[in-house]
C-alpha cells in the first residue's frame, strides 16, 4: 500500500496550503523571466483597482504592469473609454452601453454579456458573448469566438500596437500566429448573427487614440511601435486572381522570424 508523508506536527503533507506569492513565465526562447509579484499578496492590495463598476462618461486606463495577469471586471458602465494596456487572466463585461474598450492579451476568456452599442479591440484565448447587440470588434482570439443570443455584431482582425505588446502576448501564452477571429460559432442563429467589418477598419476607427487619453503612451510610441499580430482576411472570399503565399516556420523560430 501507499502512505502519505507527514510533517513534524503529524499533519499530512497533502493538506498543507502553500502561499503562492510569485508566478513565473518564460520568453519565446524558453528563458525564465524574473518573478512577478502577485498583487493579492501585498499588504496594500485594493480590489477596486481590478474593477470598473457604475462608471459614466469616464476615461479608465490600466497601465502596463498594473494588473499583471489578474482578473478585471467591468459592470454597468455608460459612455466610457476603458483601456487595459496590460495582460490579464480573465475579463468580464456586463450591462455596458456606448463604451469603447481596448483589452491587451488575456490568458483565458473574455466574457461580454448584456452589452450594446459599444466598440472593442481585444486579444484573448477565448471570446464569448451573450445578449450583445450592435457592437463592432477587432479581435485576436486563439479559439473560435462563440456568440449566443447576440445580433448585429461586426468582426474584424485585431490591429493595435504599443511597446511591450509582444511581451504581453508571451506572458499570456498566446501565439500571435494563431488568430481564429473569423471562425465565429453562433449558438443561436435565430436571434441574429454577425458580419464582417470593412477590411480597411483600423483601431482608430473604433477607439479614441490612447495617447490623447493618457500620458502612459505617447504619440511617438504609437507611431514607432511595431504591429505584432498579422492582419488577416479571415474566411472572407479571396478576390479573383489573388495570389497566396504560405510561410512555414520550424518550431520555436516564429518570433525570431519577425
Amino acid at each position: 500500500g501507499c502512505s502519505q508523508s507527514a510533517n513534524r506536527d503529524g499533519a499530512s503533507s497533502s493538506s498543507q496550503t502553500v502561499e503562492r506569492k510569485y508566478h513565473w513565465s518564460y520568453d519565446a526562447s524558453g528563458r525564465i523571466r524574473p518573478p512577478v509579484v502577485d498583487p493579492r499578496t501585498l499588504p496594500d492590495f485594493d480590489i477596486n483597482k481590478y474593477m470598473a463598476v457604475g462608471k459614466r462618461n469616464e476615461v479608465i486606463v490600466k497601465e502596463r504592469g498594473s494588473l499583471a495577469g489578474q482578473q478585471f471586471i467591468i459592470e454597468d458602465c455608460d459612455n466610457c473609454d476603458i483601456f487595459v494596456l496590460d495582460w490579464t487572466a480573465t475579463i468580464t463585461i456586463d450591462r455596458c452601453k456606448n463604451c469603447r474598450f481596448f483589452f491587451g492579451p488575456c490568458e483565458s476568456s473574455i466574457f461580454i454579456r448584456t452589452t450594446r452599442s459599444s466598440k472593442f479591440v481585444l486579444a484573448c484565448k477565448q471570446l464569448r458573448t451573450r445578449e450583445v447587440e450592435d457592437c463592432d470588434m477587432l479581435v485576436f482570439v486563439a479559439t473560435e469566438p462563440v456568440i449566443e443570443e447576440s445580433r448585429n455584431l461586426r468582426f474584424g482582425c485585431f490591429s493595435y500596437k504599443y511597446f511591450g505588446l509582444q511581451e504581453q502576448f508571451d506572458l499570456a501564452k498566446l501565439s500571435v500566429f494563431n488568430n481564429l477571429w473569423s471562425r465565429v460559432y453562433n449558438f443561436t442563429p435565430q436571434f441574429g448573427g454577425w458580419t464582417y467589418l470593412p477590411e480597411s477598419t483600423e483601431a482608430n476607427d473604433l477607439l479614441k487614440p490612447v495617447h490623447e487619453l493618457t500620458a502612459a503612451v505617447s504619440e511617438a510610441e504609437m507611431s514607432s511601435a511595431d504591429f505584432v499580430v498579422a492582419l488577416t482576411r479571415g474566411q472572407r472570399q479571396a478576390p479573383v486572381g489573388e495570389t497566396s503565399i504560405f510561410v512555414m516556420f520550424y518550431p520555436g523560430y516564429a518570433l525570431a522570424a519577425l
